[in-house]
């Protein structure tokens, strides 16, 4: 059961982090754009 917990957590953290590098990507992008 630890495996699986720790698969899942995992996953969970990618996904996270995957979502903030797009938010950052569109804010430099908006950034950029307002320049």
């Amino acid at each position: 059961q630890d495996s699986t917990e720790s698969t899942e957590s995992t996953a969970c953290l990618r996904a996270t982090t995957i979502l903030h590098a797009l938010q950052v990507l569109d804010n430099l992008r908006c950034a950029a754009l307002q320049d």
